[in-house]
């Protein structure tokens, strides 16, 4: 096992109001929602099978295609070894926008990922 896969979220690292959380039945989303960075792992070719078990990039393969989620890694690939590499990390994998708290507060479900 590369990681534990229940952690607790960590709040102290929060930086940002989380804004109006709306009550359950006003939500609009009937969806599970993450977006995160590629950080968690070093992303390296030499080592790709390893990399490609960490948590987060778990969880966007598993999410791949499937409509009840809204999962994707946010922004740009970072945290690899060779500049390249996060080109290639672009293209397996997910990407899409960074969300406002306001935005991901319509959603019932909401994952955090360490």
């Amino acid at each position: 096992m590369v990681h534990l896969d229940a952690l607790v979220a960590p709040v102290f690292g929060w930086d940002e109001d989380s804004g109006e959380d709306p009550p359950w039945h006003a939500k609009t989303r009937d969806t599970l929602l993450w977006r995160g960075s590629t950080t968690g792992s070093l992303f390296v070719e030499r080592n790709e099978a390893k990399s490609n078990f960490s948590q987060r990039a778990r969880l966007v393969r598993l999410a791949e295609g499937n409509s009840n989620m809204d999962i994707a890694f946010a922004g740009e690939a970072i945290q690899c070894e060779e500049e390249n590499y996060c080109m290639r990390l672009e293209q397996m994998y997910v990407f899409d926008d960074w969300q406002k708290s306001e935005e991901a507060n319509e959603y019932c479900y909401v994952i955090d990922v360490s």
